[in-house]
């Protein structure tokens, strides 16, 4: 059986993030399902006067000490606890990629796209990266924040005319406090026809009022890019987040099953499938905000080096400090932007965000203070290769 065949809203559900275990957050397969009661005051944040670590665009980026003298010999061996988690999962492959001095340092393609074997993966092998994706969908609804395009506390109802029921704001869309459930009740073809299908659907939660994981937050948030910008969610995207970063991330599975990419492989629902990008999940528009992203380990850890020297000077370092800064709590002990998980670890400010969906496991996480960032990614979606405490321990502490 193929994956796209399969109940749509039961794919669309699978969709979760994966934590490392020095992170406060959930497993992509324990995905709390409880909520997290938010202070009052937990959701005023999020203007475009958000404190954050950005500044003003002339400000030059920070500046790093270099890579250690160890840094060689500390790559190879987090790439062989890497590997060695793949082999003893069973897993085709993956990728990693290491940040170090606020620039990519060392990256590693390992195993191969299929489980039959055949080519093997470079860092340049595009992977699916699930909720990975949140992080570019809230940096886009920061870009229109920041531009005055978007109110991030206005009533939703200003934006979609035909909502009057949508008390809730983009800020609490973009931090999981907006009150939608984990799930749609109906699907419709479309963004606009999906959301538009939902508009009785009872919510989780009255908005502003708990902290609660859901995908279709973010849908309902990729459909207010769409509105306000007059353009596709996936455009908007591609043009004015992903291809300044001068990367090969992309929403277009044409593209991806055109050029350098990975198979996933799913023993959920049958047995092991390798999945290609054509499977209809990928490039359903609907999936596309909370999870739709292609890219390499390359390409993630360049999403890195954006955020640790301020946009680099391709993107707006306004924006993407109100993404990372801390606008609720979660469940889990720490704190979420839009898009982000930021946890206060000891000393250190640790910002992460994983995904989870039929085939692919990805991880990305970054100690801004330390201009320090580790990446992976798994064709696989039975797998949590995680060498993030180890990497955080050599490299870091």
């Amino acid at each position: 059986m193929t994956l796209g065949l399969l109940n749509r809203a039961a794919l669309l559900g699978i969709l979760t993030l994966a934590t490392a275990c020095v992170i406060s957050g959930p497993r992509d397969d324990d995905l709390s399902h409880g909520d997290g009661t938010l202070p009052p005051d937990d959701t005023s944040g999020g203007g475009s006067d958000s404190t954050g670590t950005g500044g003003d665009p002339q400000t030059p980026p920070p500046s790093y000490p270099p890579c250690p003298a160890e840094a060689d010999q500390w790559f190879e061996e987090i790439a062989a606890s890497f590997t060695a988690s793949l082999q003893a999962d069973g897993v085709p492959g993956g990728a990693l990629a290491i940040v170090c001095g606020g620039r990519l340092s060392h990256a590693r393609g390992v195993g191969n796209k299929h489980m039959n074997g055949g080519e093997p993966i470079s860092e340049n092998t595009r992977f699916q990266w699930a909720s990975i994706t949140k992080m570019f969908t809230g940096t886009a609804a920061a870009m229109l924040m920041v531009d005055g395009k978007l109110d991030a506390h206005a009533p939703l109802s200003t934006v979609f005319q035909w909502y009057p029921k949508a008390t809730f704001t983009s800020h609490q869309l973009l931090t999981h406090t907006a009150g939608f459930p984990e799930m749609f009740d109906q699907y419709g073809a479309d963004l606009l026809s999906t959301v538009q299908a939902n508009v009785d659907m009872p919510m989780a939660t009255p908005p502003g009022t708990t902290w609660n994981y859901s995908n279709p937050g973010f849908a309902v948030a990729g459909l207010v890019i769409e509105t306000v910008s007059g353009q596709p969610y996936a455009q908007v995207i591609q043009q004015q987040v992903m291809d300044p970063t001068g990367s090969t991330m992309t929403m277009d599975v044409n593209t991806v099953a055109g050029g350098d990419f990975s198979y996933g492989h799913s023993m959920d629902y049958g047995p092991l499938e390798a999945i290609p990008p054509s499977e209809p999940l990928y490039s359903d528009a609907v999936y596309a905000p909370m999870g739709g992203a292609w890219g390499s380990v390359r390409d993630l850890a360049r999403w890195a080096e954006i955020h640790l020297n301020d946009g680099d000077g391709v993107l707006p370092p306004e924006a993407l400090a109100l993404a990372r800064a801390p606008h609720a709590t979660n469940s889990y002990g720490g704190q979420y932007g839009y898009g982000m998980f930021i946890v206060e670890d000891g000393s250190r400010t640790i910002i992460h965000h994983g995904g989870s969906v039929a085939g692919f496991v990805s991880e990305w996480v970054i100690v801004p203070d330390a201009g320090f960032g580790v990446f992976t990614l798994a064709n696989a979606d039975w797998t949590y290769a995680d060498v993030t405490d180890l990497a955080l321990a050599r490299f870091v502490d």
